[in-house]
């Protein structure tokens, strides 16, 4: 997904069905439908609430960057879905 605006944002979470995103606050999730998202608010002292919190994409983000940065050095833009897989996986 190349653009974050609202109406990019809206109309992929609409064309997947039981996604349930949780995320910071970010204004283009503002008006989804439903229980379909749920925000924390860091910027307030926020971290968790209940099940919802960013701990596990954080730590995806941090566990690809450091391959990125300690094994790789370089990712292609062809191959990024495969460097993503095998992050994922880990």
């Amino acid at each position: 997904m190349a653009a974050t605006d609202k109406q990019t944002l809206h109309a992929f979470v609409a064309t997947r069905a039981g996604l349930r995103g949780v995320h910071r606050e970010h204004p283009s999730y503002e008006g989804l439908e439903g229980n379909r998202h749920e925000t924390v608010r860091h910027e307030a002292g926020e971290y968790l609430r209940g099940s919802v919190h960013t701990n596990g994409i954080e730590s995806f983000w941090v566990l690809l960057k450091r391959g990125y940065h300690g094994t790789y050095h370089n990712v292609s833009a062809r191959h990024l879905p495969r460097y993503l897989g095998e992050f994922a996986g880990r």
